[in-house]
């Protein structure tokens, strides 16, 4: 079995973070605050390995990802 690995940088920003993995593929990065809100729901690309998202808007913050497989 392949293990996954997700890099998110940088860390911290306040401008776009990427976001890049390898070992599985993903249909999907939700983003939620520290209140569970959802921040962002973004689909990915089937074969992806990387995207990006722009937290200008955002307050800053500490903030939790979730990638999620069609699986």
């Amino acid at each position: 079995a392949i293990e996954a690995s997700v890099n998110v940088y940088p860390n911290p920003t306040s401008d776009v973070l990427h976001f890049r993995w390898q070992g599985d593929d993903y249909n999907q990065l939700l983003v939620r605050d520290v209140q569970g809100r959802l921040m962002s729901q973004l689909p990915i690309e089937p074969q992806s390995t990387e995207t990006q998202l722009d937290v200008q808007a955002w307050s800053p913050g500490m903030y939790f990802y979730q990638l999620r497989s069609p699986r």
